[in-house]
């Protein structure tokens, strides 16, 4: 045997031992398993809800009573090296038949940071089989707290209390609410924030938010990671109670020190008894927060106004022209997402007196607003009417979306573009394959990405009306190209 074939089977030795060898793993099996969470059966019922970058796990454990009845469900913790029981337990939190049940929400919501802190709630008891509320709780990374307010004025006259946690940010800051009580009857919620520290009390309390039977209602809704909070307190008219006593509602963000009212609260926006209403949006990690508020004339309502609060006032961002305004001053925009710059997108309602001619797909840039969709005679109906969606928001300012095709008065489809921060591009693909013999064109944007790259898909056609399914293609910021397979095989 010479050197060069001794050489080949040692490396095709070499090979098949690497080849062979069995791939190294490691699983850990997660949940409680004590006799505590085992029927008699030997029945165990976990599930892991959410994971951080760090390994870490939360999830829920059925409990029993040593035989086959269910006593509720604990939360636990995987922290990297053992599962913890998380919830509250203690007598407040135990039912006198050793019932107790603890919870959190799916992983849509942040109740596991990147710390290893989570937020959840346990059902209260009075030592008997009485339902007295809910506590709402952090666990820190030492021990579990109870978060929520519970002083008399949140606690009902036989004990009943309810807190309810909605974020928690990395720095364990948590937002919630509590119900609050006079003897025995609800008095509506208080929205608060645990600073890590303390809990604070967000709710606005002056006469315009309190109710002449001592009423009040907040809530806080949002959190970013400068502790920032975005809420929404009730507003009332002084000597009403019940419905005659709305008065809509006030955004409103607190900084860490103090409370400021956002959204447009002027009097286009507020009715002839006093009546007004915005909606908000996400927040970003600068406290900026995008909704829109409804518009009114007297006691008409005229439409809805576009709003960005950029952390220091409120602007009006929607197009407010007379090609978007109707004979009788009906104007009415949305905004409907933000990025970390501050940039909205949205969409303002296009008219001709009183004749509804469309929509137009709007971005505001930090500076102006700007009409992105496609407008130019394939994108525009014989008598005017355009139509077009900005459908997400890069970071870099991008924005992808479609705008309605016509012929004459006859619709012809949907084009996707890309607006790129300078023009609006038609992105999808429009050669003969994608073109119906009368004209027709229909392509989507599916996503976006921080160069400027799209993908997408276009309808596929054979001369007449029969669709041949749909081509997959990415824009790479320069032309659109079909990336799905097209061979026999898929053809």
């Amino acid at each position: 045997m010479n050197l060069i074939t001794r050489s080949f089977l040692f490396g095709l030795s070499c090979y098949a031992a690497t080849a062979l060898a069995a791939p190294t793993f490691n699983i850990v099996q997660l949940g409680l398993a004590d006799p505590e969470h085992t029927r008699n059966d030997g029945y165990e019922y976990s599930t892991a809800i959410q994971m951080n970058e760090t390994g870490q796990v939360r999830g829920y454990s059925s409990r029993y009573n040593g035989g086959s009845t269910e006593l509720g469900q604990s939360v636990w913790l995987f922290n990297g090296t053992t599962t913890i029981d998380i919830g509250l337990t203690d007598l407040e939190h135990t039912r006198n038949d050793g019932y107790k049940y603890s919870f959190n929400y799916p992983s849509g919501y942040s109740e596991l940071n990147h710390a290893g802190q989570v937020s959840g709630m346990s059902d209260r008891f009075n030592g008997g089989s009485m339902d007295l509320g809910q506590s709402t709780w952090l666990y820190n990374g030492t021990s579990t707290i109870n978060i929520g307010m519970t002083d008399a004025a949140h606690t009902r006259n036989d004990g009943y209390k309810y807190s309810r946690s909605y974020q928690l940010n990395d720095s364990g800051q948590v937002t919630g609410q509590s119900q609050l009580f006079n003897g025995g009857t609800s008095m509506g919620f208080s929205a608060w924030l645990y600073n890590g520290a303390t809990t604070i009390d967000l709710t606005l309390t002056g006469p315009e938010y309190t109710r002449n039977d001592g009423y009040r209602a907040s809530g806080a809704y949002d959190l970013n990671e400068s502790g920032y909070v975005q809420g929404s307190s009730q507003r009332y008219r002084a000597g009403s109670s019940g419905v005659a006593a709305d008065l809509g509602n006030s955004q409103w963000v607190y900084d860490g020190t103090k409370t400021t009212i956002i959204g447009l609260i002027g009097a286009g926006y507020t009715q002839n008894n006093g009546y007004r209403t915005s909606f908000a949006g996400k927040m970003n990690q600068s406290g900026h927060v995008y909704g829109y508020a409804y518009r009114y004339n007297g006691s008409s309502l005229m439409g809805e106004g576009a709003w960005l609060y950029n952390g220091a006032t409120t602007l009006d961002i929607g197009l407010n022209d007379a090609a978007h305004t109707r004979n009788d001053g009906f104007n009415d925009s949305r905004s409907e997402g933000m990025n970390e710059a501050g940039q909205v997108r949205g969409f303002s309602y296009r008219f001709s007196g009183s004749s509804d001619l469309g929509q137009t797909a709007w971005l505001y840039n930090g500076t102006t607003t700007i009409d992105i969709g496609l407008v130019g005679p394939e994108h525009t109906r014989n008598d005017g009417y355009k139509y077009s969606e900005a459908e997400e928001l890069s970071e870099a300012g991008e924005v992808i979306g479609w705008s309605s095709r016509y012929s004459g008065s006859i619709p012809l489809g949907r084009s996707a573009w890309l607006y790129n921060g300078a023009t609006t591009i038609n992105i999808g693909l429009t050669g003969p394959e994608h073109t119906r013999n009368d004209g027709y064109k229909e392509s989507y944007a599916d996503g976006l990405n921080e160069v400027g790259q799209v993908i997408g898909h276009s309808i596929r056609f054979k001369g007449g009306a029969t669709s041949l399914g749909q081509s997959a293609w990415l824009y790479n910021g320069t032309t659109s190209g079909d990336i799905g397979l097209t061979d026999a095989d898929h053809t």
